[in-house]
């Protein structure tokens, strides 16, 4: 586990940018990265940062989609080898995404067991997560 302070908020994207690049780098062919948001809105943000932006794919998934999108999104991110995942809280319970290499919280969750219940999308069955 890791934690990294943003100094302020003109520097905010750049640094949410690098800290998902830096776990997209730890595991180059394998990384499966859930990275958490506050809000539906900043998870919308950041997929067209990177999907339009950088031009590296990423999965949105949060509240502000609907049912069948969610449900499609949510499959590919399941079966797909590696990933990133920018989503709200709407997939910090029971969800379970095999092989995730990194959870990444983008801010502090409203409390303890939303805290507990993000990371838990890693380091399941007995592998190793960050």
């Amino acid at each position: 586990q890791s934690h990294a302070l943003i100094p302020s908020m003109d520097r905010y994207t750049e640094s949410v940018v690098r800290a998902i690049r830096l776990a997209m780098t730890d595991n180059p062919r394998n990384h499966k990265i859930v990275a958490f948001f506050p809000t539906a809105r900043m998870a919308g943000f950041f997929a067209e940062v990177f999907n339009n932006g950088m031009g590296i794919p990423a999965i949105e998934l949060h509240s502000k989609k609907g049912q069948g999108y969610r449900n499609r999104a949510s499959g590919a991110f399941r079966k797909a080898e590696r990933g990133v995942l920018l989503t709200s809280d709407v997939s910090a319970r029971g969800i379970d995404y095999p092989d995730v290499t990194h959870v990444i919280q983008i801010g502090a969750p409203d409390s303890r067991e939303q805290y507990i219940h993000r990371l838990g999308r890693t380091g399941r069955a007995g592998s190793k997560g960050r």
